[in-house]
């Protein structure tokens, strides 16, 4: 693919990403270990490899290929929709 989408972001070729490192559910990661009183209620998570933080709280999702000012994606919430069904 190449061009742009509707919203002016550069179309990524989806093929080239793997989606099964993507985490299952509607965010940008994966609870290893959920806050409890036994860790003092600091929690694990593993974030999505295509997740980018940047300055001034832009961020990206590589694998949908947006980078920007998102509230959505800022609370680390999907944008791409891959795997996005009940957590298992």
């Amino acid at each position: 693919m190449s061009g742009h989408d509707f919203f002016g972001a550069p179309e990524t070729d989806e093929a080239s990403f793997d989606e099964s490192v993507i985490p299952i559910g509607p965010y940008c990661y994966t609870w290893i270990e959920t806050p409890s009183k036994e860790n003092n209620f600091v929690g694990k998570t593993s974030v999505c490899p295509y997740y980018k933080y940047h300055n001034n709280d832009i961020r990206e999702c590589e694998f949908c290929g947006y980078k920007g000012l998102d509230l959505i994606l800022l609370d680390q919430c999907k944008i791409c929709n891959t795997n996005y069904r009940d957590e298992e």
